[in-house]
C-alpha cells in the first residue's frame, strides 16, 4: 500500500527495487510473493519496478541486489552517450555547412 506513495515521488524513468526480506520466514508473511509482484507490475507496466526475494539470514538475493545497483549506472551512463552523440551530430552538421 505504500508503493504507489513512493514511485509517484520519484523522477519518471527511474528503477526502483523492492525487497522482500524474511524470505526464510515463508509460513508468517502478511503478503504473498505473488501479492507483492501484482502490486509492482501494477504501479510500473512497463518494468521499472523490480522485485526479489531475500533473506538476510542466509544472504538469499543478495546477488540480485548487487547486480540491480549496476541499472543506474548503466541508465546514467546511456544518457550521457546519447547526449554526447547528439552534440557530435550538431558538430558535424557545422563542419558540413
Amino acid at each position: 500500500r505504500e508503493l504507489p506513495k513512493i514511485f509517484a515521488s520519484t523522477p519518471p524513468n527511474s528503477h526502483h527495487l523492492v525487497i522482500a526480506n524474511f524470505r526464510d520466514m515463508g509460513q508468517n508473511r502478511v503478503v504473498t510473493e505473488a501479492e507483492a509482484r501484482a502490486a509492482c507490475s501494477e504501479i510500473s507496466p512497463d518494468g521499472r519496478v523490480h522485485y526479489i526475494e531475500a533473506s538476510m539470514r542466509n544472504a538469499f538475493g543478495l546477488r540480485a541486489v548487487a547486480s540491480f545497483f549496476g541499472l543506474p549506472f548503466l541508465q546514467l551512463q546511456r544518457q550521457a552517450m546519447q547526449l554526447e552523440l547528439e552534440r557530435n551530430q550538431r558538430e558535424q552538421a557545422t563542419v558540413v555547412e
